[in-house]
């Protein structure tokens, strides 16, 4: 005879688990969003003024 696991309510405690895991690192992700769009913001506008992040040197 075999087990039959409640899968529901494991899906659910994982849900759970993550979103409590999730909760402290709020302000972290948030920055990182806001990080994210703005370099994808000032990605155009780089290539706009005619620089490139790629093969840039300090000595000129």
């Amino acid at each position: 005879m075999t087990t039959r696991l409640a899968i529901f309510p494991l899906i659910s405690a994982a849900w759970g688990g993550a979103i409590r895991a999730l909760v402290p690192a709020a302000p972290w992700i948030a920055l990182f969003a806001l990080a994210a769009g703005l370099y994808s913001f000032g990605l155009p506008w780089l290539s706009w003024r005619g620089q490139s992040c790629r093969g840039a040197s300090i000595s000129g």
